[in-house]
């Protein structure tokens, strides 16, 4: 069935614009899932974009010097974790494209509330090579994803489109479902996971209420 939005992004690109931004998107998926597990925000809502943007400040300045793709992922990631790490809070990180897919998939059976982000290859225009092989043209992109622990619901954030409830069908995976949804908007013609972070407590946090909607 795949994803149904449940709340609109509401004046993303007007933010980008008034502070002058080329992307958000990785700073702002950081931003909502800590926001969640560490029980900051009541409900599921945009994060606070100020917060993400100085999120993606960071983000951008782990890709300094590197020369590639996944190594920024890793490190800012790393960095999150290492921010938000209790005894409440366990982080686990995934730094290979397999292994982003098997850390994905785990979600739905997860037994506690957890979230994970997601950074995205994608490859902007068609290649005579392997589908991630030499090409002068591609690009990047976050996401987020979300299990309640009380309705074992998964939630997807994108930072452009808004808030979206996981609809599973009969023997198609989660990683499934959002890569169709990642193809479907178009943000390449060819995506792959490179990396991935999950936050996870078992902990009750204000969104395990029944009511998670703004």
């Amino acid at each position: 069935m795949g994803f149904k939005i449940v709340h609109s992004a509401i004046n993303y690109s007007d933010a980008m614009a008034a502070t002058k931004s080329a992307g958000n998107c990785m700073g702002q998926s950081c931003q909502w899932a800590i926001q969640l597990i560490k029980g900051e925000m009541q409900s599921l809502m945009q994060p606070c974009f100020s917060a993400g943007a100085a999120l993606q400040r960071e983000y951008d300045s782990a890709w300094e010097n590197l020369n590639f793709f996944q190594d920024g992922d890793v490190i800012f990631f790393r960095r999150q974790a290492k921010k938000v790490s209790s005894s409440g809070i366990k982080s686990d990180i995934v730094t290979r494209s397999g292994a982003s897919v098997s850390l994905v998939n785990s979600l739905p059976s997860f037994s506690g509330n957890a979230a994970v982000v997601i950074g995205w290859r994608c490859q902007d225009t068609p290649s005579c090579f392997s589908k991630f092989g030499i090409t002068l043209s591609h690009s990047g992109h976050a996401v987020a994803l979300l299990r309640l622990k009380n309705n074992g619901v998964v939630y997807l954030y994108d930072p452009n489109c808004g808030i979206y409830e996981w609809i599973p069908s009969p023997g198609v995976s989660l990683k499934s479902d959002l890569k169709q949804y990642m193809l479907a908007k178009e943000y390449g013609v060819h995506v792959r996971m490179d990396g991935a972070m999950m936050l996870s407590t078992h902990e009750d946090i204000p969104a395990n209420r029944e009511h998670v909607y703004i």
